[in-house]
Order: structure tokens, then C-alpha cells, then sequence
């Protein structure tokens, strides 16, 4: 296993079994997340400024 430097781990003992797991998020937690952003969601798309438009730079060929 390997996690980031400094990354604070959980430690799990079930019988003859350790389990580590990083307390930091992991994907697991990303339906909990989305179900907590979609109560609070408008369901619009912003509408964006012309001028922040064309500050956007297209890639030369």
C-alpha cells in the first residue's frame, strides 16, 4: 500500500485480520457528496459574460 507522505491512517483489527485505511476522503465517500450538492443544486447552467468569452485562448495549430 502506499499513501501520501504524512497521510494520518485508520487502523482496523477484525480477528486475525489489520486493515489500514487513510482518514482523508476516498472515492467511497463521492455518492454521499454528490447526494449533499444535488439538495442544494439550482440545476442551471450559469450564464457566462461575453468578455470572460474570448479571454479564452484557443491552441495554435
Amino acid at each position: 500500500m502506499a499513501f501520501e507522505h504524512q497521510t494520518e491512517l485508520l487502523v482496523i483489527r477484525e480477528g486475525n485480520r489489520i486493515i489500514i485505511e487513510p482518514q482523508a476522503q476516498t472515492l467511497e465517500d463521492v455518492p454521499a457528496l454528490l447526494a449533499k450538492i444535488g439538495q442544494r443544486h439550482s440545476r442551471q447552467r450559469p450564464e457566462f459574460v461575453e468578455s470572460e468569452r474570448q479571454n479564452i485562448r484557443k491552441p495554435k495549430k
